[in-house]
């Protein structure tokens, strides 16, 4: 279930062109997205919440990452552009509830420009 979760959205960020991971590599070459776990990374509903018997909710982050050569300008407008393409691949078949402000991140010991889709997907109980 979460690997079909995950290998679904690295698929669908893939065919919209983007460089994508479902795990964080030793080797990062932005721009790129990597899908990891978020947290919490399944969760049972609350019973108020209408979900039907025997579903969690799987939690999934998107990092999606950029280089920061070439200057503080041209950083934004690449995280700005690979947010709104990584929004319109994932949008249709994904619940995405959030995209975070870009900021300097660091993955594997380097250093990028980087933002976080949060997507959220009901899954048959393990």
């Amino acid at each position: 279930m979460l690997n079909e979760l995950r290998d679904s959205i690295t698929s669908d960020l893939t065919t919209a062109g983007i460089k994508a991971l479902g795990y964080i590599g030793e080797v990062i070459t932005p721009p790129c997205a990597l899908v990891v776990p978020s947290e919490p990374y399944l969760k049972r509903p609350d019973a108020t919440e209408r979900i039907p018997f025997r579903k969690v909710k799987a939690n999934v982050d998107v990092l999606l990452l950029v280089p920061r050569e070439g200057g503080e300008k041209a950083a934004a407008a690449l995280i700005d552009d690979l947010i709104e393409d990584a929004y319109r691949a994932l949008n249709q078949n994904h619940d995405i509830k959030a995209a975070s402000r870009p900021g300097v991140v660091t993955v594997s010991g380097s250093k990028y420009v980087g933002s976080v889709l949060s997507i959220e997907a009901l899954a048959e109980e393990p």
